[in-house]
């Protein structure tokens, strides 16, 4: 099975991670609407480049394909 880290956030942690770990491999983040993923598509070919192996999705079952999953999303309790 390959390896896949997961990232639950959108945000400018997240991202930064994204773009950290990409090159190691497939990179799955889940963001929390259209708009957050936008943004956070943005960020990471920013940071790492438009090839980077980023996957960003807005449905949470992206996650389930995680081999291991940080959690950056915002100190919000209802989130």
């Amino acid at each position: 099975m390959e390896e896949r880290l997961g990232i639950a956030g959108s945000g400018e942690i997240a991202c930064g991670l994204a773009a950290l770990a990409a090159p190691c491999g497939e990179v799955l983040l889940w963001a929390r609407s259209d708009r957050s993923a936008a943004r956070a598509r943005d960020a990471v070919r920013a940071s790492a480049g438009e090839d980077a192996a980023v996957r960003i999705e807005t449905d949470p079952a992206v996650l389930e394909k995680a081999s291991f999953v940080v959690e950056a999303i915002v100190e919000d309790h209802d989130v």
